[in-house]
């Protein structure tokens, strides 16, 4: 009782460790402008790591406001620092190619910004501009009335009449709709259909002007019942049971919609008339004949073709032929392909793609300068494609997978590609011992017979002394996971069936739930490994990212002593208070990420070491190692290193108890809170 009580305690102590936070819960305040690392040309401050840790999602960002989560951030962004100046003193920011890249990529944000100041911020919305959509288009603020019926559909008359004559009989609605309804929408929905508006279409029907117009003008009432009438094969039956009337919404009602389109309508008046004004500008010529005939998804066969001028311009960027306008088409993104291909008219690539490049010569024109709305996304967009460039020319491009580093790999990770293997037995349980002897004795008396026999004559000795006879006892394919099938989680059940040979009958025994049972072991399937061959392409994925790991921390550190960068990561401190850790380490546990629990507990040891928050996270580091982890040895280091840390802790009785039982015996923990 006492083992019990204390492990009650335990966990009462788990479950409730915000009684346990000391008030040393201030979160401490570093200063952005420390220095973290320093090389020839410049410096990284505290405040640039944590504004990097700010873009992270804010599910993820406190993993990184540890010390160490801090430390794998800063690395990353001395890796990308290096190989940036690395790309620049290389010039590959000047390369012809990554410049084409980087203007391709970032041209949408100079074209956003572009027309947000020469097309968004020059429309205006009157009163008059209101007033006049309005009155001229009352259709579009008519709100339609909405109907409401019970409905049921059939395939034959027969079933109608069925139908029409329970509903008569005073049967409810429902009933007899889940017993004739054939309309899978109305049956799920006991018969009622809402929300029918004289569009022609309703719900669950689709598009049925027929039906649509009889109901609406059908009139509401308790009592009368519609039907049956055929319709395209159909019977259908209804009750009008509510109508909410049409109405004219009034202009103040509709104002935010008539906002929204005088809005959209001036601004796309706006913008054409300013294309209008730049093909005239830059002189701009569509051959609208070749346009039409192209087909975007299609290469023309016609090689005479390819020559034929589509776009020109006085502006250089603004002339194409054939040829290059589908090299341009097939830069675009998957997305975007997909819009210009369903497009057509005004809508069509050949208009709409120059009209953006029209956008740009302005954007030219005035200075790029002019047009940085977000310098940020801007910066991130060009560094983007020169460090994967310098990392292609240092990196990727010498890394070179052979057989033999696949064959390495594949040995090395053996236990990745097993298949495990399984056991089938054929299992019966008993009422009381005397039966389960004598039904033990006649299995072991039928595996002895030959194979034509065998079979049948356990099956015919379990039936006639065992008190269940599900499959004749067979179970197949039971792993070595502590998981038996009706049995659930049974550890010694399943480590009895591991350890009995091929055809060996085990002796009676009880498992975990109190049945008497006896077993026979029919089949053994041994663990296999996948062949190398059929793993090949992911090995060599694996190897190759292994390998260019390697090489890139290479040239990271080269260059880190090329540069002369010193690191001062004893400068970061935490950014969260031991509160938070506590929270995010319980919160681990609840999704079973047991890994990131400890590297909680471990920062709160580091940083807290107040010998009250840091004795707490200790013990519960090792709990967690113990109970969750499963991982005995951790456990035990844990404890112990407390217990001589703290010879006088409170919690020491505690861990001295879970040592007991690490040493002696596991403890079924549910059944202990049950019992408590």
């Amino acid at each position: 009782m006492q083992r019990k009580f204390l492990l009650v305690t335990v966990l009462i102590i788990i479950m409730a460790t915000c009684a346990l936070w000391s008030a040393t819960n201030e979160k401490p305040n570093p200063d952005p402008k420390t220095v973290i690392v320093e090389f020839d040309k410049g410096r990284i401050l505290k405040g640039d790591l944590d504004a990097r840790i700010d873009k992270i999602p804010p599910n993820y960002q406190n993993r990184y406001k540890t010390i160490d989560g801090q430390k794998e951030i800063l690395q990353g962004l001395i890796l990308e620092d290096v190989f940036y100046r690395k790309a620049l003193d290389m010039g590959i920011d000047k390369d012809p190619v990554i410049v084409e890249k980087t203007d391709n990529a970032t041209r949408e944000l100079y074209i956003a910004s572009y027309y947000r100041q020469y097309v968004q911020e020059k429309v205006s919305v009157t009163d008059k501009d209101r007033q006049k959509y309005y009155m001229g288009n009352l259709d579009e603020f008519y709100e339609m009335p909405k109907t409401t019926i019970l409905y049921l559909q059939t395939k034959s008359f027969e079933d109608a009449e069925k139908a029409l004559a329970e509903l008569n009989g005073g049967a409810k609605w429902a009933d007899v709709s889940t017993s004739y309804n054939t309309n899978g929408y109305s049956k799920n929905n006991k018969g009622v259909i809402k929300g029918i508006r004289s569009n022609g279409y309703i719900p669950g029907l689709n598009q049925n002007e027929f039906l649509n117009n009889l109901v609406n003008e059908s009139a509401v009432s308790e009592t009368a019942i519609y039907g049956p009438i055929e319709h395209e094969g159909d019977f259908h039956l209804y009750m009008v049971t509510d109508r909410v009337e049409g109405y004219q919404k009034g202009f103040e009602d509709a104002a935010s919609t008539i906002d929204t389109k005088v809005y959209q309508n001036i601004e796309r008046e706006f913008n054409k008339k300013l294309i209008d004004k730049l093909m005239k500008k830059y002189d701009v010529v569509i051959n609208h004949e070749i346009a039409d005939s192209l087909d975007l998804a299609t290469l023309p066969t016609d090689t005479d073709l390819f020559q034929q001028v589509v776009i020109s311009s006085t502006y250089p960027k603004l002339n194409f032929t054939v040829e290059t306008l589908y090299e341009m088409f097939n830069k675009l993104g998957a997305q975007e392909k997909s819009m210009y291909m369903k497009a057509r008219g005004e809508d069509s690539f050949f208009v709409r793609y120059p009209t953006q490049l029209l956008y740009m010569a302005e954007v030219d024109e005035m200075g790029r300068e002019n047009f940085v709305d977000e310098p940020d996304r801007l910066r991130q967009i060009e560094r983007y494609f020169i460090l994967r460039e310098i990392y292609k020319q240092l990196v990727s491009d010498h890394v070179v997978v052979e057989d033999k580093d696949i064959n390495s790999y594949y040995q090395e990770n053996l236990e990745r590609y097993k298949v495990p293997g399984y056991r089938s037995i054929r299992m019966f349980k008993f009422d009381d011992e005397k039966s389960a002897k004598k039904g033990r004795k006649a299995a072991i008396k039928a595996t002895k017979k030959n194979a034509e026999k065998r079979d049948a004559a356990i099956k015919k000795a379990y039936a006639k002394y065992a008190s269940n006879s599900y499959d004749d006892g067979f179970i197949e394919k039971i792993y070595d996971n502590k998981i038996i099938f009706g049995y659930g989680r049974d550890e010694a059940f399943s480590k009895l069936i591991f350890e009995t040979n091929q055809d060996a009958t085990t002796d009676v025994f009880t498992a975990k739930n109190g049945d008497i049972l006896c077993l026979t072991v029919e089949n053994i399937v041994e663990d296999t490994y996948r062949p190398m061959d059929e793993v090949k392409a992911t090995i060599e994925k694996s190897a190759k990212q292994n390998l260019e790991t390697t090489l890139r921390d290479e040239v990271k550190a080269a260059l880190m002593v090329d540069y002369g960068y010193k690191v001062y990561d004893d400068r970061l401190t935490i950014k969260l208070t031991v509160e938070e850790l506590f929270e995010m380490a319980d919160n681990a546990i609840k999704q079973r990420k047991y890994n990131d629990a400890v590297i909680y507990y471990d920062q709160i040891i580091k940083s807290y070491a107040d010998g009250v928050n840091d004795y707490k996270a200790m013990f519960m580091k090792g709990f967690t190692y113990s109970e969750n982890m499963k991982d005995t040895d951790s456990a035990v280091k844990c404890f112990n290193e407390l217990i001589v840390k703290y010879p006088k802790g409170e919690l020491n009785d505690s861990a001295i108890f879970m040592l007991d039982q690490i040493e002696n015996g596991e403890v079924n923990i549910d059944e202990l809170i049950g019992d408590n």
